[in-house]
């Protein structure tokens, strides 16, 4: 994971400057589901979880997908 964090003044019209950065490796946990509605549709649902660790805060992620095979 990286993560910048950014320090913008909007009236002076500057460039945004990194008051931060920072570089991590973070355990990452997920579980899903599909379902074949058909030989050629399906569907997907999934959640993940990144344990942040200081400055990286968690992150939880939800994805829904729908695909179709040829």
């Amino acid at each position: 994971m990286h993560q910048d964090v950014y320090n913008k003044s909007f009236w002076l019209d500057l460039e945004p400057i990194a008051d931060s950065k920072a570089n991590r490796i973070l355990p990452w946990v997920g579980v899903g589901i599909s379902y074949n509605f058909t030989q050629h549709f399906s569907s997907s649902l999934e959640v993940i979880h990144l344990q942040g660790i200081s400055p990286i805060g968690n992150i939880e992620m939800i994805g829904l997908g729908i695909s179709y095979a040829f």
